[in-house]
């Protein structure tokens, strides 16, 4: 009996509120993601008064799903949401076989305790684990199994994973995206990173130069970036320039190797780059090659709109790698592979979708799970005409400015070969040293 009593496994871990630090302020430790920060607060502010609000019959939101890419501070926020809250919390752990044997204990003890916190992270893993998650999740949502004075709080890094009915209002309502941060947060993450090590932050550093190479990079590889430079160089007379090898180190992986076999890549993504730095609605942020390839970041100034001019600057700028490689040594190589599916993917998207062409010409979404064709073959054929037309409309543009640049072109190229990375300003700098004149966009 004593034996069965040790092996068994609790599907969940009791925090109690004691075990943090309060004082701190809560939240104060998160870089970044204002808006997600209100609402969390609000959702829990209704959750301390929730017997308040029960007795005046209002029912406050149950469930908060957060999801995003790893590494975006999904953890972070949960922790932090969770010191906010001030009320014992279950962690549920989701290591047993048996995921809705866990989940009906997990529940079990919520009603006990009564006024708690329940989280769960890797939602999408435990319900693909198992496919009962679901229904219990929602009876305990929904009260099936009598009343509760709970907040659940989920993570996922895939939320179309999650059943609709489950994200449905009294339900997991409070959806939340936890996105990368963008150039200014990844500034001032990094800056704070250095400040907790007790490191000082390089004078000559321009904040708007270093926001547009972390424009993007997630939490963790800018705390990465800071752990790898400290480590590196010591904890004294850290320089701009240690700086930025680690960015290009940790967010590109570049390996030190060979650079004769990269001037192909080098011409490709200068093409890139020259295309992108004449649009008015991206900025660069670095610019890289090694032997596996090329990359170049681009910010995009806002990244919640995007008009039909801002489609085509997007796929001008897809285009122009194999199109510069077309122009410096006639012919291109299979690695364009991904450029030519975004291509096709944005052009399409702009005709079937946007009506960049006329919005008689907008095909129906497909349903999901139904293999049914929801538009004509004459409509369909028409409209693969139209993207055909916007494509090489685009080519066409890119290649005259290319050309007229060519000189440009070959010097990006030459200074990209020999560094492997160019920072925001270096390809700004080179551009402007080297342009015949001519804007890109009255081309």
């Amino acid at each position: 009996m004593e034996e069965s009593k040790m092996s068994k496994i609790m599907p969940y871990e009791l925090v109690s509120a004691s075990k943090y630090d309060f004082t701190e302020e809560p939240f104060s430790k998160v870089i970044g993601h204002a808006s997600q920060k209100e609402i969390l607060k609000s959702v829990i502010d209704w959750f301390k008064k929730s017997n308040e609000y029960k007795n005046k019959g209002v029912s406050i939101p149950k469930g908060i799903l957060m999801y995003g890419d790893p590494g975006n501070g999904k953890s972070l926020l949960m922790r932090e949401a969770i010191k906010y809250a001030e009320a014992p919390t279950l962690v549920f752990k989701g290591e047993m076989d048996n995921i809705s044997e866990g989940l009906e204990e997990t529940f079990k003890k919520a009603k006990e305790l009564g006024h708690c916190v329940i989280v769960i992270d890797e939602l999408d893993l435990l319900i693909d684990k198992d496919n009962k998650a679901t229904r219990i999740l929602q009876d305990n949502l929904d009260g099936v199994n009598g009343p509760s004075d709970f907040l659940i709080m989920c993570a996922t890094n895939n939320e179309w994973l999650i059943p609709g009915p489950l994200k449905r209002c009294g339900r997991l309502e409070k959806i939340l995206r936890i996105p990368a941060p963008n150039g200014e947060e990844g500034t001032a993450l990094l800056k704070k990173t250095f400040k907790d090590m007790n490191v000082d932050f390089p004078q000559d550093l321009v904040d708007e130069e270093i926001g547009l190479a972390l424009d993007g990079v997630a939490c963790a590889s800018i705390k990465s970036i800071v752990n790898e430079v400290v480590l590196k160089n010591g904890f004294s007379n850290i320089t701009s320039d240690m700086i930025y090898e680690s960015i290009f180190s940790i967010t590109n992986k570049v390996k030190d190797s060979e650079k004769a076999d990269n001037y192909h890549c080098a011409v490709h993504e200068a093409g890139h780059a020259l295309v992108a730095s004449s649009s008015k609605f991206f900025k660069i942020g670095r610019l890289t090659i090694n032997n596996n390839g090329g990359y170049l970041s681009v910010v995009d100034g806002d990244r919640n709109f995007r008009t039909h001019e801002k489609m085509l600057s997007d796929i001008q700028i897809a285009c122009a790698g194999l199109i510069a490689e077309k122009i410096v040594f006639k012919t291109g190589c299979d690695g364009c592979d991904n450029d030519m599916q975004r291509v096709y993917k944005t052009a399409a998207r702009a005709i079937n979708r946007v009506g960049f062409a006329s919005c008689s010409k907008t095909l129906p979404e497909v349903e999901p799970y139904r293999n049914i064709r929801n538009e004509t073959e004459k409509r369909r054929s028409r409209n693969e005409k139209a993207i055909e037309r916007l494509i090489r409309s685009c080519e066409r543009k890119v290649t005259k400015y290319l050309k007229k640049n060519k000189k440009t072109l070959i010097a990006l190229a030459d200074e990209l070969f020999k560094k492997k990375n160019l920072k925001s300003y270096e390809v700004a700098h080179i551009i402007a040293c080297n342009s015949r004149g001519g804007n890109y966009e009255n081309c």
